[in-house]
């Protein structure tokens, strides 16, 4: 049987540092715990909490990670509790804030205090966190196209695609872009969707965009470099509500509404653009949210629960 003692000498560290792993507690370099989870897969070793936490003695308890909380976030929550609690699942909430907090929480996954794990969004790459699907289903609300973590996103291409050509056809010859992050997939399709767009109708200026940067607001980027050109466009799409409506008060702040002349586009069809009458995007949050339990609960035990179908939709919620 495979004993800590055993990890340290395959991973040529110390007894406490694979402890600091397992346990999810101390600090253990990027190197060392890379060696540690090597040694973990290659012995095929099990913690002796695991050993007592047989697979016919789950926890019943799925771990919901996120950076932060935002908006759209406490909705997924929401929705993925209510699914849960309708299987007989508790779920712990995580905000981890930094690798190191996140790293902690998958660890809990390793020594089985939870079954299972949801990510809404991650800080670590996803190198270092798909090591961790060996110790239970891992499921991801970010765009990834992996084998062993379950994504529940939609892709964006067609119906932003969908959201230019409708907005040509009603004569916006120039539409500004209010962007997330650019590394982020989504944003990736986005962009390709404009390039090809543009390749197509070079009529209908697509020049003016903002990107979202980490630590910085968006919106308050867009409202600045809206606000200081002379030809800012008059119809914007922005990539969530939050930030959609966020640009609106920035320009309210000075004395400037939006009106008839222009229009507003946003994602999510939260509260927040029902709320101030935004057309956006339905992306069927409940459905992904559903999908991605159920992805868990079919791993954990080894079952069919069908999937959603998802298909966006454009929503007009004018007053």
């Amino acid at each position: 049987m495979t004993t800590i003692i055993d990890l340290a000498r395959l991973s040529q560290t110390s007894k406490s540092t694979v402890s600091r792993v397992i346990t999810g507690k101390g600090y253990v370099s990027a190197d060392k715990r890379k060696a540690i989870l090597k040694a973990i897969k290659e012995t095929n070793y099990i913690p002796n909490r695991v050993a007592q936490n047989l697979k016919s003695q789950q926890t019943k308890t799925i771990g919901f990670i996120a950076e932060d909380y935002f908006s759209i976030a406490g909705d997924f929550l929401n929705y993925f509790v209510k699914i849960a609690a309708k299987y007989d699942y508790n779920v712990n909430t995580y905000f981890t804030h930094n690798e190191k907090r996140e790293l902690e929480v998958l660890n809990l996954l390793m020594s089985k205090s939870l079954d299972g794990v949801f990510i809404l969004t991650t800080v670590n790459d996803w190198d270092k966190i798909l090591p961790y699907t060996r110790f239970g289903p891992i499921a991801t609300w970010k765009r990834l196209d992996s084998e062993k973590i379950y994504s529940s996103y939609v892709d964006h291409y067609p119906i932003y695609l969908q959201i230019l050509n409708d907005l040509r056809n009603d004569g916006r010859t120039k539409v500004g872009h209010i962007l997330n992050d650019s590394n982020s997939q989504n944003t990736v399709a986005t962009v390709q969707a404009i390039k090809d767009f543009s390749k197509k109708y070079p009529e209908v200026n697509n020049d003016w965009q903002v990107f979202h940067h980490s630590g910085q607001s968006a919106h308050k980027m867009a409202a600045k470099k809206w606000l200081q050109e002379a030809d800012s466009p008059k119809t914007i799409i922005c990539y969530n509500d939050y930030e959609a409506s966020g640009f609106m008060l920035e320009l309210k702040k000075h004395h400037l509404i939006l009106n008839h002349d222009y229009q507003l586009i946003s994602f999510d069809n939260s509260h927040l653009s029902k709320v101030l009458g935004l057309t956006s995007v339905d992306l069927k949050i409940q459905q992904q949210a559903e999908n991605s339990f159920f992805y868990l609960y079919n791993q954990l035990n080894d079952t069919k629960i069908p999937y959603h179908s998802i298909e966006p939709k454009i929503i007009s919620n004018e007053f």
